[in-house]
């Protein structure tokens, strides 16, 4: 016999399934933990945005699938071996904002996941740095919070992660 037991997680999956207009993206949020006391995040610049964002990916709807090939994108873009990236799912928001880029409010569907590298490289160590021309930086939650860019852009995700990682 089938388990027929209804949640909110079910819940929200349904009502995000029937709302198309939604933009899913996974978010993926990783700290500064070669240092002894982490405190800063890494975010990279986007370049048609111009804003700092946490990296993110289109979500798949099968979880299993969509950790690997977040895991498999993180490995690429960073260069580091895909084992010794980890990945904690910790929660899901359905937000309404205005977006920028497109002049209209639009539902964005995030999925956040905490972000463990287990063997920084060296050039991750620094405050600044590019790899296949993409800067990243790592930036504190008050130097985010301060950003005017983030403020009118990504201030909602900043806020999540503040709250809920």
């Amino acid at each position: 016999m089938r388990n027929m037991k209804y949640n909110h997680e079910k819940m929200m999956k349904d009502i995000i399934n029937l709302d198309q207009t939604a933009y899913h993206h996974s978010i993926v949020v990783f700290q500064d933990t070669f240092l002894s006391f982490p405190n800063r995040y890494l975010v990279y610049w986007d370049k048609r945005w111009q804003c700092w964002f946490f990296p993110n990916y289109p979500t798949w709807p099968d979880e299993k699938k969509n950790v690997e090939i977040i895991r498999d994108k993180i490995s690429r873009a960073l260069k580091i071996d895909f084992s010794r990236i980890l990945l904690e799912r910790k929660c899901q928001k359905l937000q309404q904002k205005y977006s920028e880029s497109h002049k209209e409010e639009r539902y964005y569907d995030h999925v956040f996941y905490k972000g463990k590298i287990t063997a920084f490289p060296e050039q991750m160590k620094t405050d600044t740095f590019k790899i296949d021309g993409v800067t990243y930086r790592w930036m504190t939650m008050a130097d985010m919070k301060e950003n005017p860019d983030i403020q009118k852009k990504n201030l909602d995700v900043v806020e999540v992660v503040e709250k809920d990682l």
